[in-house]
């Protein structure tokens, strides 16, 4: 899985970081995450890369950020999970934050 395994215009809105991240630099909506046209649909970007670099995201299943940078759209730091336990896992930074 590389970068530059995307199509041109999808490569065209990411600048790759030292961490690995692949920062879209596209459009965004109101909560950060990066918006893209596909196929007449407009997906949060870093789903509609996960699906064409790695498949379909499972039913009922969201993408955690695993660097828990919502512009990047690295499939490598993206996993499927549940939306009760990435919610868990978010807020579980957020205390984390919060207490140090």
């Amino acid at each position: 899985m590389r970068i530059s395994d995307l199509p041109p215009r999808l490569r065209l809105f990411n600048v790759c970081l030292e961490t690995g991240c692949w920062i879209w630099t596209g459009r965004k909506n109101r909560n950060g995450y990066g918006r893209v046209c596909v196929d007449g649909r407009e997906p949060v970007a870093h789903r509609a890369i996960y699906e064409r670099l790695v498949g379909p995201i499972p039913l009922a299943h969201v993408l955690d950020h695993l660097c828990r940078r919502r512009e990047c759209v690295n499939p490598r730091h993206l996993e499927p999970t549940t939306i009760s336990v990435n919610t868990r896992r978010g807020r579980a930074i957020l205390f984390k934050r919060t207490t140090s």
